[in-house]
C-alpha cells in the first residue's frame, strides 16, 4: 500500500525537485494545480510521472484526475500506462464525449455512459491481473463499476508483472491533466482523500542536533525540498520524536504514512528507521539504507496501529508521536 498526495511540494517550482526525491521518473518541468481537497496536485502537459512498484502480476491503482478539454477530443489519448520494464501492458485513455477507453493486447473497450465533465475531478479505481490468458481487470469511476472482465490477455511483453504506473499527458499547449490522491495497493478502498499533518512540537526524545532553534522547528514547514536551510543532524542510535497537529473528524482511516527527507553527510553508510510512539512504547521498522549524499524521501505505511494491530482511530493518530532513528 502506497499513497501520494503531492503534499511535499508547495508550488510549481518545487514539484520537479520533490518528484525525483520520491524515486519517480519524470520529464522536465512538471507543473502544479490546486489539489482535489487540499494543497496542490500534479499537473502535466507533454510530460509524464512514472511511479515504480515492486514487481507483481496484480495491483490496484486509484486516483483522481481532471482536464479542461475532455469533451473536445476526437481521438483517444493515454493518461495512464501500466508498465513493466519491457513496455506497456495496459493503458487507460480518455475518449471523446467524456468516456474512458481501456487498451489491452486482447482488445480496446470504451465506456458508453460515463459522460465525464471538463474541469471536474473524476475518481478512478482500476484493479488488474497480468496474464496471457487468465488476465482480468475491473474499472470503477466515481464509485460506479463499468467493466469487470476476466479470462483475457493482459500481457503484452516481457515478464508477467507490473513494475511502474506511468501517469502521462501529451496534448501540449494549455491542455493540462491534473492528478491527485493516488493510491497503489492490493484492493479497492472506495473514494478517499489524503490529508497531511506536520510536526508542532518536540516529542519524548530529541537526540538529533538542529541547525538552529528546536528540533521540531527544523521539520515543521511541510517543505521537502528546502535542502540545507532547515534540518536535524544525528548519528548512530540517535532518535527524534515529534508531536503533530491534530486531525479533524475523518471517516474510515485506511493507513498512516510517515515520510522523511534524508541524506548522508559523508561517505560512510547510514540507515534510517521511521518510528511511531504509542503511549510510551516506540515501534520501529526495518532500517532503510540511505543511498548517498543526495536527498531522498522515504515512506513508511502503517495500515494498522502497531500497538493494537487494529485499524487506526482518530484519537490514536492525534495522541501518537512520530519520528526516526539513525544507525550504521
Amino acid at each position: 500500500m502506497y499513497f501520494e498526495g503531492f503534499h511535499g511540494a508547495s508550488d510549481v517550482a518545487e514539484m520537479d525537485v520533490y518528484l525525483p526525491r520520491r524515486g519517480y521518473t519524470i520529464t522536465p518541468n512538471p507543473s502544479a494545480d490546486t489539489g482535489r481537497f487540499v494543497g496542490i496536485s500534479l499537473s502535466i502537459s507533454e510530460d509524464y510521472c512514472s511511479i515504480p512498484v515492486s514487481a507483481n502480476a496484480s495491483y490496484t491503482v486509484c486516483f483522481a484526475f481532471k482536464t479542461l478539454h475532455w469533451l473536445h477530443y476526437t481521438a483517444n489519448e493515454k493518461f495512464l500506462d501500466i508498465n513493466n520494464v519491457a513496455g506497456t501492458q495496459i493503458s487507460l485513455q480518455l475518449a471523446g464525449d467524456g468516456e474512458i477507453a481501456i487498451v489491452t493486447p486482447e482488445d480496446t473497450v470504451k465506456t458508453t455512459d460515463l459522460r465525464g465533465k471538463d474541469d471536474t475531478w473524476t475518481f478512478v479505481e482500476f484493479k488488474c491481473v497480468i496474464h496471457d490468458t487468465l488476465g482480468s481487470y475491473t474499472l470503477k469511476v466515481n464509485g460506479k463499476e463499468y467493466f469487470n472482465r476476466t479470462g483475457i490477455d493482459t500481457h503484452d511483453a516481457g515478464n508477467v508483472e507490473i513494475t511502474a504506473f506511468k501517469f502521462k499527458w501529451y496534448r501540449g499547449g494549455n491542455k493540462f491533466m491534473a492528478f491527485d490522491d493516488i493510491y497503489i495497493g492490493d484492493d479497492f478502498l472506495g473514494d478517499y482523500r489524503i490529508d497531511r499533518i506536520d510536526p508542532d512540537g518536540n516529542g519524548a526524545v530529541t537526540d538529533w542536533t538542529p541547525l538552529v532553534g528546536t528540533n521540531y522547528e527544523e521539520v515543521d514547514d511541510g517543505n521537502s525540498v528546502d535542502d540545507d536551510t532547515t534540518y536535524n543532524a544525528g548519528g548512530d542510535g540517535d532518535q527524534d520524536l515529534y508531536t503533530y497537529s491534530d486531525l479533524s473528524a475523518l471517516g474510515i482511516i485506511h493507513a498512516v504514512q510517515t515520510n522523511i527527507v534524508c541524506r548522508e553527510t559523508d561517505a560512510n553508510d547510514f540507515n534510517i528507521e521511521q518510528l511511531a510512539r504509542i503511549d510510551t512504547t516506540i515501534y520501529d521498522e526495518p532500517p532503510h539504507a540511505i543511498a548517498g549524499q543526495t536527498y531522498e524521501i522515504l515512506a513508511r505505511v502503517m495500515e494498522e496501529n502497531p500497538a493494537t494491530s487494529s485499524a487506526w482511530t482518530l484519537d490514536d493518530i492525534n495522541a501518537a508521536q512520530f519520528g526516526f532513528e539513525g544507525s550504521v
